[in-house]
């Protein structure tokens, strides 16, 4: 959790910690802030999420509509297959473990 400034000054001011040890916080902090890269943030992703879930609940009705029940069945079985193959494939590998992870329902049992 980031502490500010302010509550740094405030730590010092009510004797919790020395001067020097608040700017060892202070300096740790900043080169911590400044090592990280840059995410988004949960706020900015959210109109995308809906955005994307509005898209794929209309793709869904109207898929609905026009092919029937069979067919988005054979659909939602080639997905799995394909997320099945493609998380298996990269779990062997080490830095893809994570995504692997999430692809792959082996992998959760």
């Amino acid at each position: 959790m980031p502490i500010s400034q302010r509550e740094l000054q405030e730590l010092v001011a009510a004797g919790v910690i020395d001067a020097g040890t608040a700017e060892r916080i202070a300096a740790t902090s900043r080169a911590r802030a400044s090592s990280r890269p840059a995410s988004t943030s949960p706020t900015r992703l959210l109109p995308r999420a809906l955005v994307v879930m509005s898209a794929l609940g209309w793709f869904m009705n109207e898929a609905w509509a026009r092919y029937g029940g069979w067919v988005l069945t054979l659909i939602a079985i080639a997905y799995a297959v394909a997320f099945t193959v493609a998380g298996e494939s990269l779990w062997h590998k080490p830095v893809s473990s994570s995504p692997a992870g999430c692809c792959s329902p082996s992998r959760f049992g």
